[in-house]
């Protein structure tokens, strides 16, 4: 494992996310993944047309070699108010705190790449078939996704950026 790659790592697991990088390459699996998905009717075609496939219209990072995927853990925060002499409890759905978490990947990614001469850039696709095209994460029952060791419970985000990466890395873990 590089230098770049080894500092990533450390700074993921601090956080307890965890990554992989995989060649630009594996766009076209991902694509073909949801054709299928999109031609069993289980993804809707106009939710798949937002999602960028090609280099080509990811006009901030064109010369893109690798793709970065991180998944991070979400957890359910339980809130306690009193009202009227009552105790009432809430459960407060993990994806109302996601944009700190997708802040620190970046600030992350940005924090190792950008010294090194690298460039980064935020993808638009599908982050689920991504992760599990990718061997980041498994498919559960119900088409659930998961990442060993982390569960179901996560948020994922990709990257696009020039980082050469000529075969897939992070850590792999049962």
């Amino acid at each position: 494992m590089d230098a770049v790659i080894s500092q990533i790592t450390d700074e993921m697991e601090q956080h307890h996310y965890k990554f992989k990088m995989v060649p630009i390459t594996h766009l076209a699996e991902v694509q073909d993944g949801v054709g299928k998905l999109v031609r069993q009717g289980m993804i809707s075609e106009t939710l798949s047309l937002g999602w960028h496939f090609y280099l080509d219209s990811n006009e901030k990072l064109p010369e893109a070699k690798t793709i970065a995927v991180i998944a991070m853990p979400q957890y359910i925060t339980r809130v306690t108010f009193r009202n009227k002499g009552k105790v009432f409890a809430a459960n407060i759905p993990p994806g109302y705190f996601t944009q700190k978490d997708e802040s620190c990947a970046d600030k992350i990614l940005r924090g190792i790449l950008e010294p090194n001469g690298y460039k980064l850039s935020k993808a638009r696709l599908p982050l689920k078939t991504l992760a599990v095209r990718s061997g980041l994460a498994k498919y559960g029952r119900n088409n659930i996704s998961y990442v060993p060791g982390m569960g179901s419970f996560l948020r994922l985000i990709a990257f696009y950026t020039d980082y050469p990466c000529e075969e897939e890395t992070g850590r792999k873990r049962a």
